[in-house]
């Protein structure tokens, strides 16, 4: 239905480039990869974003078989395991994005994206080893993880 009101009631929009501008709106692409420093931020961001969805979405099903494997049943897994992730998500994504924000505006935002990524690598590479261990360093490594690996937000300073 909404696609049939875009169609039928918004007029069509002016482009943003005129058509005999478009060739040369076309290399832009080439000039943002030719340029060192933007080809630095996009593969960190990606990395980056690989990461983070990668860890949003295994982490409930890795909380759900490790709690699985230790002896609890599907359904007390489902349900704790569920919390779980949606803490190390919620909550470390929450105090991660404050503190990220707070970190760049106080060291810059590059020394504190390598200190949230010098955090965050050491846990990526360690989590899916920690499968059997007690469920309270799974829980406290997994915070970490998620404040960590989580979207910074900078704040914002008063003029």
């Amino acid at each position: 239905m909404a696609a049939y009101l875009l169609a039928r009631a918004v007029q069509d929009a002016p482009l943003p480039v005129p058509p005999q501008e478009r060739a040369r709106f076309s290399r832009y692409v080439g000039d943002v990869l030719a340029n060192p420093a933007a080809r630095s931020v996009i593969v960190a961001y990606t990395g980056h974003n690989w990461e983070l969805f990668g860890m949003w979405g295994w982490m409930g099903p890795f909380m759900i078989a490790s709690l699985t494997a230790r002896g609890s049943s599907l359904h007390a897994a489902w349900v704790l395991g569920g919390m779980l992730a949606a803490a190390v998500i919620g909550v470390g994504g929450t105090i991660g994005a404050v503190a990220g924000g707070r970190l760049s505006d106080r060291l810059g935002r590059p020394r504190a994206a390598a200190l949230m990524l010098g955090a965050s690598l050491p846990c990526s590479l360690a989590f899916g080893w920690l499968f059997n261990a007690p469920l309270a360093i799974v829980v406290a490594v997994g915070l970490v993880y998620g404040t960590a690996s989580s979207p910074t937000r900078r704040r914002m300073r008063q003029a």
